[in-house]
């Protein structure tokens, strides 16, 4: 019976989202693609145009792969999203303790970001796909106060040296 209840408010919450309707429109796909996915059940989207977040937890699944990253929402009658590396900006960090990290990519074409609840494997697909690791600040900035993200030279030392960038990942995680 909670898992029903979940299912229907998560079916609720999803066809009236207005973040998850505009990375549809953009991403949407009818089928998925058979590379495994990674060891992470939830994904949240939050967008510059459209207040609050759209949480898909506990039934979701996250796939990497080189060039593209793609999010099933795992609720019936929804489209499963595949986001080219070049749809995405940068890399951020949001974290809740140390024992709670979450990679963040921002989608600036949609003003999205998507936040995945795995640090490891989505830090080694930023890094394999080259986006650098953006400040907390910068993307706060662009999150909250409608700025604009900050040229990709900003950040384009972390890209050279793998040490850089995990401290870039570092700092980003403490909100710096």
């Amino acid at each position: 019976m909670r898992l029903l209840t979940a299912l229907i408010g998560t079916l609720l919450l999803a066809s009236c989202s207005e973040s998850y309707r505009d990375l549809d429109r953009a991403f949407g796909q009818d089928e998925t693609s058979n590379t495994p996915p990674i060891a992470a059940d939830s994904f949240f989207i939050t967008n510059l145009k459209h207040q609050g977040v759209t949480s898909f937890h506990g039934i979701a699944k996250v796939r990497v792969s080189p060039g593209r990253i793609e999010l099933t929402p795992g609720a019936p009658f929804m489209r499963s999203l595949s986001i080219p590396a070049s749809n995405i900006a940068y890399c951020g960090m949001t974290c809740f303790g140390t024992s709670d990290p979450r990679v963040d990519l921002l989608i600036p074409r949609t003003g999205s970001s998507i936040t995945v609840k795995n640090k490891r494997e989505m830090l080694d697909w930023c890094w394999d796909n080259k986006k650098a690791v953006i400040s907390g600040a910068d993307e706060r900035n662009w999150e909250y106060k409608g700025g604009s993200l900050p040229p990709q030279s900003k950040y384009a030392a972390q890209l050279d040296d793998r040490t850089v960038f995990e401290k870039q990942a570092y700092q980003s995680c403490l909100g710096y």
